[in-house]
């Protein structure tokens, strides 16, 4: 009731809403206020407005009450769509990741077993059907890859990086990929590379890679006679930038006129040729779209049905710094191995395989190779030698590689803290990578170790001062499931007793690891299952044991405070059952 209130004061009234009163309060000094407060359910915006007289003192206060509720709702309501939108965009695409990574598991597999299939004897038929299992292979990988890329360009999450690399590997790279399609249909692959492009740009080299396997790909596909031709040349030079022009062309079966402008739209298929059996998800040329506008680049498209279609894209490019093209350069000059004779090199190492292979490798340019098992050893050796290179594994007990490289590099010996320290890991991560850089290493190889970038990085780090920040190092991923030697017999050189040797010591290692494995999962000590994990990748990935070192890699990386230990403990039993299973399988086959 009105009366209620009469002979109270303000503060009376509104004891209960805090910043109603402090805003009266500073009213009442002169201050003109604003506030929001919420009366039984309805928001009001107050504002205060003093009135004073001559001599300042104030005279009465008037305030003004808007009701407001509806405009905060509904702003409210605005911002719960949002974040509702956003995680559902976050939910879909952890959903698709996860799902490509589902998918890829059994099509690596099947791909696999094709290829090993491929390699006995089969009637000419089989061998029709085994290529019909590849290709369907091929096709599902790049339609897993499509979508995912999709995804993430939609969510916002795609990346581009800016990197020194070499023109002509890219577009060679891309054309022994796809020379064998080219060769099935008896149609011509070929490039050319105006004389004024640079050698060494500054760029996204695996988008460009990835919009020309697109592009590249696609004209085989429509084209059944005559060829596809990838011609590149400059078209700008601003400022900073240089625009190159990337043009693939084919004779191949052309696109209507009244198609051309919605081939870009996300899963649109044209009929080509009056036919619509090539197959795709569409995706294809929306990502190369997609990939362009990110990296600041354009694409036309000229076409005439059943005389050809001309792609033609541009994309800005930095120049080189002259350091990496002064390394580029010295990479294909011819390496005297001899020089190697009588270097000392320091490998630190924990695991007896790892250090088998490589200590088997680097004898034959009768390098000199001392050992230290953990990064106190490490530490200490180079506190009593001298050394011309160190192999640091980044994975070691007592004291690991990064720490042991940081105390490295403050010995007060200059020799000794300037010496080359090469990073050895598992990780191809380029966070693990950035990590060892910024310890103080060299540069990086991650493992499996290709041995001619492995043994030319060593040459060019013992005989040169300058500091390689990028790692030239490759990952050698191998599809094969269950076992592969190829990578043992080839770090081997064909040494078959060598390659005996390591599977005996990998027969014995094994079950040890296991064990451990076992042992640290039942006291729930996390860490170590982790460091034994990874631990007991690096063996499995030089046996080939691709599925093996990937469920390794699963509990090294898992986040136990998900507790799903019942997934933890089944992937410990896959290992067991898996690696002996590899084992019976190399005593009778090799």
């Amino acid at each position: 009731m009105p009366s209620s209130v009469i002979g109270l004061s303000f503060k009376e009234v509104f004891s209960e809403y805090r910043a109603l009163n402090s805003a009266f309060s500073s009213a009442l000094d002169g201050n003109i206020e604003k506030c929001t407060v919420e009366i039984n359910e309805v928001i009001f915006e107050v504002t205060f407005t003093p009135s004073i007289l001559e001599n300042g003192e104030v005279n009465e206060i008037q305030g003004l009450a808007l009701d407001v509720t509806d405009h905060v709702k509904g702003k409210e309501s605005l911002n719960e769509a949002k974040k509702l939108a956003e995680n559902a965009s976050e939910m879909k695409q952890s959903f698709v990741a996860n799902m490509s990574h589902e998918i890829r598991t059994p099509m690596n597999a099947i791909i696999g077993f094709a290829n090993l299939l491929n390699e006995t004897s089969l009637t000419l038929i089989q061998k029709e059907f085994v290529q019909a299992i590849n290709v369907s292979g091929e096709n599902l990988h790049n339609l897993v890859n499509n979508i995912l890329d999709f995804s993430k360009i939609e969510a916002g999450k795609l990346i581009i990086d800016k990197e020194d690399f070499i023109v002509d590997d890219i577009i060679q790279n891309v054309c022994k990929v796809l020379e064998g399609k080219a060769k099935d249909k008896k149609i011509k692959l070929d490039y050319s590379i105006d004389s004024q492009v640079p050698r060494i740009v500054k760029g996204d080299k695996t988008r460009l890679y990835q919009i020309l396997i697109n592009l590249v790909g696609n004209a085989i596909k429509f084209t059944h006679v005559g060829g596809v031709f990838i011609n590149i040349t400059i078209k700008s030079k601003v400022d900073d930038a240089i625009y190159i022009d990337f043009e693939v062309q084919d004779t191949g079966v052309g696109i209507p006129e009244n198609k051309q402008e919605l081939i870009f739209e996300n899963f649109m298929q044209t009929e080509v040729g009056g036919e619509a059996h090539y197959g795709g998800t569409g995706l294809g040329l929306t990502i190369v779209q997609d990939l362009l506008e990110l990296m600041d680049g354009s694409i036309v498209v000229k076409s005439e049905e059943q005389k050809g279609t001309s792609f033609t894209f541009d994309i800005p490019f930095g120049y080189a710094d002259d350091i990496v093209i002064d390394t580029i350069k010295k990479k294909g000059l011819t390496i005297d191995y001899d020089r190697l004779k009588g270097k000392r090199i320091l490998l630190a190492e924990d695991n007896m395989m790892n250090q088998k292979l490589v200590i088997m490798y680097l004898k034959q340019f009768d390098l000199l190779i001392d050992l230290a098992e953990t990064g106190l050893q490490a530490v200490k050796a180079v506190k009593s030698n001298d050394y011309d290179l160190i192999l640091m594994d980044v994975q070691m007990p007592d004291m690991d590689g990064i720490e042991a490289t940081q105390v490295i590099r403050n010995i007060e010996t200059t020799r000794k803290q300037a010496v080359p320290i090469i990073a050895m890991t598992a990780h191809a991560f380029k966070k693990e990578i950035e990590k060892c850089l910024e310890a103080g290493m060299t540069s990086h190889v991650s493992k499996p170790i290709n041995k001619e970038d492995f043994i030319e990085l060593i040459y060019k780090l013992i005989f040169s001062n300058s500091v390689i920040s990028q790692p030239i190092s490759k990952y050698i991923e191998r599809d094969i499931p269950f076992v592969d030697l190829s990578y043992l017999r080839d770090m081997s050189e064909g040494n078959d007793i060598f390659v005996q040797q390591m599977i005996s010591l990998f027969r014995n290692d094994y079950p040890v690891l296991i064990t451990e494995m076992k042992k640290a999962f039942d006291e729930k000590n996390w860490r170590k299952l982790s460091k034994v994990a990874h631990k007991y990748r690096s063996p499995t990935v030089i046996m080939g044991m691709k599925s093996v070192s990937e469920l390794a890699k699963e509990i090294e990386y898992n986040d136990f405070s998900k507790g799903n230990f019942t997934e933890i403990e089944s992937l410990i039993i896959q290992i067991e059952r898996q690696s002996s299973e590899a084992i019976d399988y190399i005593q009778s086959n090799f």
